[in-house]
């Protein structure tokens, strides 16, 4: 029976317009049967943001120049591991926590190189901090792990490893005399409430040459 005038079509004669999916995973509804047009990569507060996995190939050119990116995961698909001059974000994402990610991989770049360990030293961008050697399993935990947040049972491990403490208090204790250290080189420890520590390059880098004043 065809719909009656007047009255949208309803059942098997309804037609809706097919869905896609923008740049950044929103479900948007098409106008019509055409198929949707390549997102290209873009650019948000200078720092490139692709798709993943659809833009793997331009990532691994960014990592071949060191340029820094925010990959955009689609879907349910995994999010891959990052390296320092990288972030990730689940779509769909609201614009404004896409230029703040944008911003801080943006931060981590202008600070260069990541930190070292060398033999009890830790050396950030010209500058020093001595690391005690009962702190040194958790901060090569943290060196290792740059950007990632590390949980309190595997520093206690790392503590213990290393011949001190593995008694959260102790542990907590040492996390603050670490955070004292780490502020001269240009680097910070934030606790992420619930789930562990957080090393991370600060906002602002820290001029070549200085040295820590914990290690007077």
């Amino acid at each position: 029976m065809p719909p009656t005038p007047g009255r949208p079509p309803t059942g098997h004669h309804a037609h809706t317009h097919p869905r896609t999916r923008d740049r950044y995973g929103a479900s948007v509804e098409r106008i019509d049967d055409r198929p949707p047009l390549p997102a290209a990569p873009s650019r948000t507060a200078g720092v490139s943001v692709l798709r993943w996995p659809e833009d793997s190939h331009e990532r691994i050119a960014h990592a071949q120049r060191e340029e820094p990116c925010v990959l955009v995961v689609v879907g349910d698909t995994p999010p891959p591991n990052t390296t320092l001059l990288e972030d990730w974000v689940r779509a769909p994402v609201d614009p404004r926590d896409l230029t703040a990610r944008c911003e801080a991989v943006k931060v981590r770049a202008s600070c260069g190189a990541p930190p070292t360990l060398d033999d009890g030293l830790l050396i950030h961008r010209g500058a020093w901090a001595a690391i005690p050697e009962a702190q040194i399993g958790m901060m090569e935990l943290l060196v290792d792990r740059l950007g990632q947040v590390v949980r309190k049972e595997e520093l206690a491990e790392a503590a213990a490893a290393s011949g001190g403490s593995d008694h959260q208090s102790a542990v907590k204790a040492a996390v603050a005399r670490l955070g004292r250290r780490l502020a001269p080189v240009g680097l910070e420890l934030k606790s992420i409430r619930g789930r562990g520590y957080l090393l991370q390059i600060a906002d602002a880098c820290p001029l070549h040459g200085t040295r820590s004043a914990a290690d007077t």
